[in-house]
């Protein structure tokens, strides 16, 4: 929970009592305050330009010349040094509570991964069935909008062994196993076929060899195998069939499930962090600059997300992505590299057939600071408590 409070908080959908903002939020003129140590405030703080003291003609700097500020109006202030910018909201990145409600949560890590998001209600289940693509007709519909941020109305879950690290490894243990069930190869390396590595990489996993043949399609249906369920005893066949009856049942009945728990249907929008953006992110880096994500960027649709992903596993480890690993992205590792195929295609995969997220709406912004701002759990667990002493 202390996520989704960290992320609304940062995008003013509530204060630090986590009262949900509605009649305050910011009108279309409203850019931020400004105030001096005397107190005195200006509109539109992004607008003011700091310069030097005066300097024309090599005059002398009088000792209380502080330098001027002065805005698209024209209006100054004096002690320019002194004034103190309080946070600054771009239009683009505000959120309209009225039409999506509260901001939910995605983050991802190395063990495991949590979504966090408020129960939708009967008025926002009926939204969500109506609304497919056209994303205009919105504004005829209300969310529900609560007063206080409470524990008791979000679903708030962590998938262990779901984390981007762990779920590799129990992809290539499936592999691995399957390899053993086939008929014994006298090579002490056996060769494995892995689609979920860029094309020509190879490396050793438990004596076998993954040779990487670059196939996004193919690698969704391989993670599919294994997001439903939540297994680490593999019986191949067992595990095939359930998993694969129920993505039947699910798609019979519009429900999602992950890790063997199904959860309430998607609603409003979210704020994805840690590995889906770090992740996502190199997939743009190394996209067509023209691509839709990266025109779109840092709030793709699945289905354009999904598009970059053929090329992208599709490239070549040798004579290309090898000559530059270690620059080819800013939040990429050279040893992490080869793996960021395989985590795309998965949270790519997790969020569609998974969560269940519309493959054409811009429901997530992929994020690594808000304003300026980690999105850090220690401030949600600051404000929660903060907001229970103000209550009590």
């Amino acid at each position: 929970m202390h996520l989704p409070v960290s992320a609304n908080y940062l995008k003013r959908v509530v204060d630090a009592q986590l009262r949900v903002i509605v009649s305050d939020e910011l009108d279309d003129n409203d850019q931020g305050l400004c105030t001096n140590k005397f107190g005195m405030c200006e509109e539109n703080a992004e607008h003011i330009h700091l310069r030097i003291p005066n300097k024309k003609h090599n005059e002398a700097i009088p000792l209380d010349d502080r330098g001027i500020c002065t805005n698209k109006f024209g209006m100054c202030e004096q002690d320019a040094e002194d004034i103190i910018f309080g946070s600054y909201i771009s239009q683009n990145s505000k959120h309209d509570v009225k039409k999506h409600g509260v901001l939910g949560a995605l983050d991802m890590g190395g063990s495991s991964t949590q979504i966090v998001y408020r129960y939708t209600t009967d008025r926002s289940n009926r939204r969500d069935e109506t609304i497919v693509a056209n994303e205009s007709s919105e504004d005829d519909f209300m969310m529900d909008i609560p007063s206080h941020l409470k524990d008791e109305e979000f679903f708030s879950i962590s998938y262990l062994s779901y984390g981007a690290d762990q779920f590799r490894v129990r992809l290539w243990d499936l592999w691995i196993s399957e390899a053993q069930e086939k008929d014994s190869i006298d090579d002490d390396e056996p060769i494995i076929l892995n689609p979920c590595s860029f094309v020509g990489y190879q490396m050793v996993y438990k004596r076998h060899k993954l040779l990487g043949t670059g196939n996004s399609i193919l690698c969704a249906k391989e993670i599919n195998r294994l997001i439903p369920h939540h297994d680490n005893v593999i019986d191949l066949d067992e595990l095939y069939d359930d998993n694969i009856e129920s993505i039947k049942e699910q798609e019979e009945a519009n429900d999602k499930m992950v890790g063997g728990i199904k959860h309430p249907p998607i609603s409003g929008k979210y704020m994805a962090m840690s590995l889906y953006f770090f992740t996502l992110d190199c997939l743009r880096e190394l996209s067509d600059n023209d691509h839709p994500i990266n025109v779109h960027w840092p709030t793709p649709t699945i289905e354009e997300l999904k598009h970059a992903l053929e090329s992208f596993c599709a490239r070549s480890w040798k004579d290309d992505l090898e000559e530059v690993q270690h620059e080819a992205h800013e939040y990429t590792m050279a040893e992490i590299l080869p793996h960021r195929c395989l985590e795309a295609v998965y949270m790519v995969t997790l969020l569609k057939d998974g969560y269940g997220f519309h493959p054409s709406k811009r429901d997530i912004t992929f994020t690594h600071k808000v304003d300026g701002n980690e999105v850090e759990w220690t401030l949600g667990l600051a404000l929660s408590e903060y907001a229970a002493e103000k209550e009590e």
